[in-house]
């Protein structure tokens, strides 16, 4: 009873210091206290860590897997794919992944280095010299190692959902998008970014950006995978939004799709870990396929 009255008092005290909402410290004392016993290496049941991380997230349902030595040795599942559906979560739920994707394409980007079809240094114009900001000064310096790293300075916040339905068209509707610092000098995650990797690779490969992942990437892993439209949806993890301490799930029937990077590709966990394995075996996948040189 001491622990609980403990907790409440520090509670208390962060609402007064920061003005969260209870619900938000309380999650925020739940992480701390669920990053404290993993440092000290507790033990503990996969499937009480993951109800537990929902819990202290306020997430409807979710997905691990544990493997070692290539095998599963434990997984857990719990939940729901929404908070207006009565599907439960299985193992083979496909998830909206967003920006996971990051180190998918910097996979693919990193083979056309090794390939010698591009540097690291190479000014992201030299190959799409049609892009304009409105920081061209900035943007002639802009190079494919910044783009991978985020130090590239674009504004992250210069397109929106009604831009258009592909890469190019994101890229379009970037004419008046500012560059916030040098590139080089800071960090700061931007879609836009990675969206121009997408398009490099589309130019490369003379392949939408769908097609020159599967080719490259996703065939070789045999990873299971979809590009989300609409009529997708039904039986998929979907995403949801927290206001005033309230979950609602984000309307996505019948709206555009969005193309970029990374915005409609959902994959179950399996996929996730066939894809993570290439970087935990410096390369090479499950299959015995190299995908990558251990220097890369």
């Amino acid at each position: 009873m001491s622990d609980r009255n403990s907790l409440k008092r520090r509670i208390r005290s962060r609402m007064t210091e920061t003005g969260e909402s209870y619900t938000s410290v309380r999650q925020f004392f739940l992480r701390k206290a669920e990053n404290s016993r993993m440092q000290n290496n507790e033990t503990f049941d996969l499937q009480q860590l993951l109800e537990r991380s929902m819990a202290a997230r306020n997430v409807p349902g979710g997905c691990l897997i544990a493997y070692k030595d290539n095998e599963v040795i434990d997984s857990a599942v719990a939940g729901t794919v929404s908070i207006d559906s009565d599907e439960p979560i299985t193992s083979d739920t496909l998830f909206r992944i967003g920006a996971v994707i990051g180190p998918m394409v910097a996979t693919v980007i990193m083979q056309y280095v090794e390939a010698g079809k591009i540097t690291l240094d190479d000014p992201i114009l030299k190959h799409l010299p049609d892009f304009r900001t409105a920081d061209m000064d900035c943007l002639r310096r802009v190079t494919v190692r910044h783009l991978l790293s985020h130090t590239h300075g674009l504004d992250a916040d210069g397109y929106t959902d009604e831009s258009g339905s592909t890469i190019q068209d994101l890229l379009d509707g970037c004419a008046d998008l500012p560059s916030v610092f040098e590139p080089g000098k800071n960090c700061s995650r931007s879609a836009v970014g990675y969206s121009l990797l997408g398009r490099l690779i589309e130019v490369l490969e003379d392949l939408t950006f769908e097609e020159a992942m599967g080719a490259r990437l996703f065939a070789p892993l045999e990873m299971d995978h979809r590009w989300w439209t609409s009529a997708d949806i039904q039986g998929a993890s979907l995403g949801h939004i927290e206001d005033s301490n309230r979950l609602s799930v984000v309307n996505e029937r019948g709206r555009e799709v969005f193309k970029a990077v990374g915005s409609t590709l959902m994959m179950p966990i399996e996929a996730l870990h066939k894809f993570a394995s290439v970087h935990v075996h410096n390369g090479l996948a499950l299959t015995g396929e190299r995908i990558l040189s251990a220097a890369s």
